[in-house]
């Protein structure tokens, strides 16, 4: 309620009805997976709640401040090729 999380109270009619609306699939782990790749974490490990730094729901300016977490790591080779 205070507009600081994202929470899925039934993650089967969630995956059923509202993911295949905006993605190419209806996989509920797949959505947690791409949430974690935003930097979303889960809040309580007995429910669906993730929040973000910048997710707030009066705040749609913060938006844009969620982003792909890079996967490019640097090589141990390349770290120490100076």
């Amino acid at each position: 309620p205070a507009g600081d999380a994202l929470v899925v109270h039934d993650d089967e009619r969630f995956a059923q009805q509202l993911l295949p609306l905006h993605f190419k699939h209806n996989n509920f782990s797949s959505f947690v997976r791409q949430l974690n790749t935003y930097g979303f974490s889960k809040v309580d490990p007995d429910r669906w709640i993730f929040a973000h730094l910048h997710f707030r729901r009066d705040a749609r300016e913060s938006i844009n401040l969620i982003q792909r977490k890079s996967s490019h790591r640097p090589s141990a080779s390349a770290a120490t090729a100076v």
